[in-house]
């Protein structure tokens, strides 16, 4: 083969490459960027899951954490932060463990998928909240003053939340102050989510009534 077809062979194939990536699920794409870490790089990645300092994202508890596989771990990201924000979590961590290749992959690959949803037409997923989301949204007001079950909501969210947000939720002085504190730290979806849960478990007739049930 002469060198100009090998070119193009090569430029081919990392185009195919390219295409399969913006197409294939964001469990798996996030599945394969972390098969392409070494047991070191996971451990720091675990550790960084762990101590996340992001207002947008909450951190993975340790002991959630600490004894998971690579698919373990992509399935905790996806259930922690839901398929897009775990890529964009993904992201962050390649870029804050200064893999550079790993993160200028990744993030042309999310570039594409973006830009191919756009031509689409997709609408955002936040565009359109799910009910769960939009109740803890709109009745905010309400919740924070009438919610008085805050103790088993509160153990409801533990593992999702981790212990150092727990404690420091409940030495709020009055409910109304630790339900304040509580929605701070609902910065996801999928925190929303589960908080609504938890509301229709432990205060169901304030749950009725907003409802207008």
């Amino acid at each position: 083969m002469c060198g100009s077809d090998h070119v193009r062979v090569c430029e081919s194939h990392g185009l195919i490459s390219e295409i399969l990536q913006a197409q294939t699920t964001p469990a798996d794409l996030l599945l394969g960027y972390l098969e392409e870490l070494t047991e070191e790089e996971l451990k720091k990645l675990k550790y960084n899951l762990i101590h996340l300092v992001n207002e947008k994202y909450q951190c993975i508890p340790r002991g959630q954490l600490e004894t998971l596989d690579r698919m373990g771990i992509a399935d905790k990201m996806i259930t922690s932060y839901g398929e897009a924000d775990a890529l964009n979590v993904m992201l962050e961590m390649l870029k804050k463990m200064s893999l550079n290749n790993l993160f200028q992959k990744l993030n042309e690959v999310l570039k594409k998928r973006n830009q191919a949803g756009s031509e689409r037409g997709d609408i955002p997923e936040r565009t359109h909240p799910t009910p769960g989301v939009a109740f803890v949204d709109q009745h905010r007001k309400a919740i924070v003053q009438r919610v008085t079950l805050i103790d088993p909501i509160l153990d409801d969210l533990y593992e999702h939340i981790g212990g150092e947000k727990y404690n420091n939720i409940r030495v709020g002085s009055t409910s109304q102050e630790r339900m304040r504190k509580l929605y701070e730290v609902l910065n996801t979806d999928r925190l929303k989510e589960l908080f609504f849960d938890a509301l229709k478990k432990n205060e169901s007739y304030l749950v009725m009534e907003l409802l207008g049930l």
